[in-house]
């Protein structure tokens, strides 16, 4: 179906956002196929459980301390700006601001 065919150029189009494989490398192939199956299983499979604020709260708080402990205080004082920044931004398709979407987002690149 027409849907079918746009998820999978979606798929395949994160895969080479996030990974920077390209399929039409005879080197990197096999290793976008790989990407291609495990994203796919992730998709068909698995059970996606709401995102927890207070863990990716959490998260994010611990790798700012991490940050102040090694004396990195600019890059703990960007961290929680950005993050701050991101999580009071108004998503496309979201309205307000930190919404699980936002938490979402933060989750998958933490």
């Amino acid at each position: 179906s027409r849907f079918d065919q746009e998820q999978d150029l979606a798929v395949r189009e994160l895969i080479r956002q996030v990974t920077g494989l390209d399929e039409r490398s005879p080197e990197m192939s096999g290793h976008f196929q790989a990407a291609l199956n495990f994203a796919w299983s992730n998709f068909r499979f698995h059970q996606f459980l709401d995102v927890s604020r207070h863990k990716v709260e959490k998260i994010m708080e611990g790798i700012y301390e991490k940050l102040v402990v090694h004396s990195d205080l600019v890059k703990a004082g960007s961290w929680r700006r950005l993050t701050e920044e991101f999580l009071n931004l108004s998503l496309p398709t979201t309205e307000g601001t930190k919404r699980d979407a936002h938490y979402a987002v933060l989750s998958l690149l933490l």
